[in-house]
């Protein structure tokens, strides 16, 4: 799984420079083994590279840490999200992102489990999580397998 973790973190690079393409407020990025360090002006932000989802990776962070996930679109990573979602939730800065760049459809979605907790019903949690994830198409593992690094 090395291969895909680094497919995430070039994935997640490139994502970030693009955000921040008129803003300019990038000061630095730093990458290590599971996440990259991006130093904005105001902000310090670490996107891990996570496959597959494991919500204990994210507990071993302070829950005052911006942190944004970037894992592939699986059902697998739905279904630890939505279990693990209690827990999850208490983090006010951290925002999951789900990616399919093989996707014919849109190729990422993205949820804040804090904020959305707070304006969602609980009892369509499943519902809406499962609404938002169609919204990109599923990638297989043997797809997740393909793909290389650094290229986009």
């Amino acid at each position: 799984m090395e291969k895909a973790l680094n497919f995430l973190l070039d994935w997640a690079t490139t994502f970030v420079r693009h955000m921040d393409i008129h803003k300019k407020e990038i000061e630095s990025i730093e990458r290590f083994k599971t996440h990259i360090k991006v130093v904005f002006k105001n902000k310090v932000v670490l996107y891990i590279g996570m496959q597959p989802f494991d919500d204990k990776l994210i507990l071993q962070h302070k829950s005052d840490e911006s942190i944004v996930v970037v894992t592939f679109n699986t059902r697998k990573n739905l279904n630890t999200l939505t279990r693990e979602w209690p827990d999850i939730i208490r983090y006010e800065r951290l925002a999951v992102i789900f990616v399919n760049p093989l996707s014919e459809t849109e190729h990422k979605w993205l949820i804040k489990p804090h904020l959305h907790n707070k304006w969602a019903d609980a009892g369509s949690l499943k519902q809406g999580l499962n609404s938002l994830f169609e919204t990109v198409e599923e990638i297989s593992e043997s797809q997740i397998e393909s793909l290389e690094p650094g290229i986009l």
